[in-house]
This record gives C-alpha cells, structure tokens and sequence, in this order.
C-alpha cells in the first residue's frame, strides 16, 4: 500500500503537481540531515555472487533472541561491504537501516551521522517510529552521540509493536570508525546494542583490527576466512560468472574458461579483490 501511494504520487509530481512529494518526515537529526546511501548500495551489489551459506549462518542466529549484534570480521577484499550492500536487497523485508563507514565520505565517520542516519531511516522504514521519536524533539543536539541513540533509538522502539520477524540494523566497516578523534561510532554500538529490543538487532562487518576486536569480544562474532571452503566457492564461481559476461573477441571454450577460473581462484587465496 505504502508503494502504491508513493507511486501515485511520483506519477502527480511528474504531471505537473508540484505538491505531490512530500518532504521526509525528520529534515534534520541532532542537528545533521541524514545521509543516503543509495550510491554504495547500486556499486556493491553489481555482479554480486554466492554467500547463501552466510545467509543461512545469520538466519540462525536471527532465531536465537539472547544476541543483538552480529559482526563479520575479515581481511580486506573479502566483500564485506559488498555482503553489507547485498543483505539490503536479500532481505530487504528486514533490513530497515544500513550505514557504510567510508574515508571517502567523512560524514559516515561520526557518531552523531551515524545517529541521525539511522533515525531518519527508521522514520521510513518502520510503522509508528515517527510518531514516537517526534515527541523527543530529535532536531536538538545531545550531548553525545550515546544519549542521542539512547533517546532517540532504544528508548522510542521500545514502545512499538514487535513484529512477526526480527528487523535489521547493518553497519559496514567499523573499523573505519574508530579513526574518529573522541566518541566513535564503535563506542555507540557496543554501549548501547545490548538495550534494544530482541527484535531488533544489528549486523556489522569489520577487518580483524585489535582495536575493534578488544571491544567486540562479547558480541557475537564470525570469522570469514578465505580459505574456507564456502569462500573459494564463492570466489572461483565469481571469476565464472565474469568470464561468461566477458567482451573478448575470442571467447575461450568452456572447458577452457573453467580451468581458468580455478587457477585465477587459486592466485585470488579467497580475496575478490
């Protein structure tokens, strides 16, 4: 319903009705406009391939409501942003937020986007969440980005409806965040994680950084290592699949591309990169 009325009211704008958009429910957020990341969503997800296994590893612990925040640790080049990116689209039902923290976008970097980011997406996102956080003046600026998730995030969601399945927050990268001077990102998740609803819970992505895995210890964690036998299968079916879509005026045979998919997986050590 929600799509249809969006719909008709693109197809006014378009007619010549200026008045048909309406503006976000939430223009500013602890004094920021939150941010859209439509762009790394579009990038990541092209010719994304394979991870079923992990989906299935996330569905269990989905199922268990004692965690709340789920991280995936890795090297870099192991798609972590793009399983980030992917698991807004494979679950698209659920995924309600998701922030990716990028040096070429300093904003992503600091707590108070972050807050408002993830604010101004459940606005959207999730039935009732408007109402509830517009009654605690989110416009004004807390002290810290911890009060601001604490008022504004666990504090509201606490007075809506549990839904039949639990809805996802995903975080990309935190390892990024920690290179903020003072309050960081990290130290928002893992103060405040453990005081959201069991129905609402977080996945994020980091590189092994001793900085991030000291404080994570007590969250559930998952390794992706690239030797895993579900990673170089992800990884020699990607070459696959590139090579198929290939240009090259002399395609090799099929026999042939195989063989060179599993060499170029071997050279690869399980990094798509």
């Amino acid at each position: 319903a929600d799509y249809e009325i969006g719909l008709q009211s693109l197809l006014r704008h378009f007619a010549g009705d200026p008045s048909a958009l309406r503006s976000p429910p939430l223009h500013t957020v602890t004094g920021v406009v939150p941010l859209d990341f439509g762009p790394e969503i579009a990038r990541l997800t092209a010719d994304f391939t394979g991870r079923a296994w992990l989906d299935r590893e996330l569905e269990r612990w989905l199922n268990d409501s004692r965690g709340r925040a789920f991280v995936i640790i890795g090297e870099p080049g192991i798609g972590k942003s793009a399983m980030a990116a992917w698991l807004s689209v494979a679950r698209q039902s659920q995924t309600i937020s998701i922030h990716f923290c990028t040096d070429r976008n300093s904003r992503t970097l600091q707590p108070f986007e972050f807050v408002a980011s993830l604010v101004g997406q459940l606005s959207t996102q999730v039935r009732g969440f408007t109402e509830l956080v517009a009654l605690r003046h989110p416009e004004v600026r807390r002290p810290s980005a911890n009060d601001a998730f604490r008022e504004l995030v666990v504090e509201s969601v606490q007075h809506l409806t549990t839904p039949n399945s639990p809805l996802i927050v995903v975080v990309d990268s935190l390892d990024e965040a920690i290179r903020t001077v003072g309050e960081t990102l990290l130290d928002v998740l893992v103060n405040q994680a453990d005081d959201l609803p069991s129905w609402l819970r977080i996945i994020a992505t980091t590189r092994p950084d001793e900085q991030v895995l000291r404080r994570i210890r007590r969250l559930h964690t998952f390794e992706l290592r690239p030797d895993m036998a579900e990673n170089v299968s992800d990884v020699t079916l990607y070459i696959g699949n590139r090579l198929a879509k290939s240009t090259i005026a002399e395609q090799p045979s099929e026999q042939s591309a195989g063989l060179v998919a599993d060499r170029l997986a071997k050279l690869a050590n399980g990094n798509f990169l």
